[in-house]
């Protein structure tokens, strides 16, 4: 789908002291961090969009994604897993069932201000 990439995170190096993953490189510009702790089977993700682009990174568990490109109206539905790593572009609606307890690191292209500032709800069919 036009707006969202997925892929596994990239180890770039390992030996006995330690392990790096890089998540992203020089795909989007991260200006806001956050950590998502989820309990199964709740929606965390509400049905929304953005007008600046994400990237998250699947720590540990497991999600269902339903996606919407608002600009080409294309769907989409994915399951995420630890190590996996998903841009969005701005304008893709997203909303996220926690499929196991899961762990997820979230990145914004811009600041996150509140829910009224940064959130654009819609209703995913």
């Amino acid at each position: 789908m036009n707006g969202v990439v997925i892929k596994k995170a990239q180890l770039i190096a390992e030996d006995e002291r330690r392990k790096i993953v890089s998540i992203l490189n020089g795909e989007i510009g991260v200006r806001d961090i956050h950590i998502l702790f989820m309990k199964k089977g709740e929606q965390v993700l509400g049905q929304h969009y953005h007008t600046f682009s994400e990237v998250c990174y699947i720590l540990s568990g497991k999600a269902h994604y339903k996606l919407k490109n608002r600009l080409t109206n294309e769907e989409m539905e994915v399951d995420v897993e630890a190590g996996d790593v998903m841009f969005r572009d701005a304008f893709v609606t997203h909303s996220c069932i926690a499929s196991e307890d899961c762990v997820m690191i979230d990145g914004a292209s811009d600041t996150w201000i509140n829910a009224d500032w940064n959130l654009y709800p819609e209703k995913l069919i």
